[in-house]
């Protein structure tokens, strides 16, 4: 199971500059990509399996104390996504999407339609599609048509329903 890891850019650089350059924690947070929150204000995120969350997490304990809560809370989001049964659905969307309003609108709906409860996580399209691709979210909510078609001719995904697109 795989867990998404957030964290602020001046936690995540203290936390590699204190790795050793072949370690595997290293490796695991060179996969980093940054994500803009507000201008000038970024987020390092980590799409990690939850075995490699707990290896940073002990090494954060010796390494980087300031970086613990974030792998902390990533684990507790694994947990919760493991926890999730029947009568529920997991979405991955993109950080646009979240933004936007409209999963507030959306999310509510279809509980009350269907019953299902609905977990969401954001992310950058490529890790939201990647998500979907490896079976661990019921549906990905992104607006890339080229990269959705292609997931689908590929077998990586079952359907593709167009629900939004961005306007320019």
């Amino acid at each position: 199971m795989n867990c998404i890891l957030k964290m602020p850019v001046h936690v995540y650089f203290e936390f590699l500059r204190r790795c050793e350059l072949t370690s595997h924690e290293y490796a695991v947070l060179k996969s980093s990509h940054v994500e803009p929150i507000l201008p000038g204000d970024y987020n390092v995120e980590t799409l990690c399996d939850v075995n490699d969350a707990d290896l940073l997490l002990d090494r954060a304990r010796q390494l980087c104390p300031q970086a613990i809560p974030d792998i902390e809370r990533a684990l507790a989001s694994g947990c919760l996504l493991r926890s999730y049964s029947e009568g529920s659905c997991f979405v991955s969307t993109t950080t646009s999407t979240q933004d936007s309003g409209l999963l507030n609108v959306l999310v509510p709906r279809f509980k009350k339609q269907t019953g299902y409860s609905v977990k969401t996580v954001s992310l950058g399209t490529g890790r939201a599609l990647a998500l979907a691709a490896k079976g661990e979210v019921d549906v990905a909510l992104v607006h890339a048509p080229s990269l959705e078609k292609q997931y689908v001719a590929e077998r990586k995904l079952l359907n593709r329903r167009l629900v939004m697109y961005v306007h320019r």
